[in-house]
């Protein structure tokens, strides 16, 4: 199915956060319970292993003060939503501040992933569906099924795969016992392709949620859960 598909892991090695975000200098005198990361911009892919969290929120801190240090272990508050967008005015609710957050802080962590991903050649909702085909390995799941896994729902899912098809990312053949069922399964040359974003990947979910600990990550997993399940009713 494949035609040679190069994966372009080079321009996986170039990519750096965009500011704000971008590496700061390691406050720390010395590594701490094995923590290695370099003192430059960060590089995902050339970073022998992610920070720790002790790392990661100074980062945060600093990054948000804009001075370069922190002072007696402060962290300086981060812009609200209002100021983030300028607001003039009031919100009408609190339920209007919370909505708002959310939408903005969901468009800033797809568009800071989007760009790790198109460095490596892939688009978001392309790499969703081949991760999710990885996971279900050599027997592949329907095309109905993925639609219905995806992160970003997409009445166009068919079309999606049609491309990714065409790539020689994804396989695709009828069931025989039912002919209207369409079974999709990831190729060699799409496993090849994200293999190299995995650690990219995973270190920047990594440094994007750093200003939370684990009890606030637990909490905010529950708070969204039920969000979504009031929104989905």
């Amino acid at each position: 199915m494949g035609f040679g598909l190069r994966v372009r892991t080079s321009s996986i090695r170039s990519y750096q956060v965009p500011p704000p975000l971008a590496r700061l200098p390691c406050p720390h005198a010395a590594p701490h319970n094995g923590c290695t990361h370099p003192t430059s911009k960060w590089d995902f892919a050339n970073t022998a292993k992610p920070p720790c969290r002790t790392c990661r929120k100074t980062d945060y801190a600093l990054a948000m003060s804009g001075v370069g240090a922190m002072s007696e272990g402060l962290v300086t508050r981060p812009p609200s939503i209002g100021e983030d967008i300028k607001q003039q005015k009031p919100f009408r609710t609190r339920n209007q501040e919370v909505y708002l957050g959310l939408v903005r802080a969901a468009d800033d962590l797809k568009r800071r992933t989007s760009a790790v991903l198109e460095a490596g050649g892939v688009t978001l909702q392309q790499y969703n569906v081949l991760r999710i085909l990885r996971g279900a390995g050599k027997e592949g799941l329907p095309t109905l099924t993925i639609g219905e896994r995806m992160i970003e729902r997409t009445p166009g899912v068919t079309r999606l795969i049609d491309r990714m098809e065409r790539k020689g990312w994804v396989a695709r053949k009828r069931c025989t016992e039912d002919r209207r069922r369409v079974w999709c399964k990831i190729t060699e040359e799409g496993l090849a392709l994200i293999e190299p974003l995995d650690e990219p990947v995973n270190a920047l979910d990594d440094f994007l949620h750093g200003p939370l600990d684990e009890t606030e990550l637990s909490r905010l997993v529950d708070y969204l859960d039920r969000i979504r399940a009031h929104a989905g009713t």
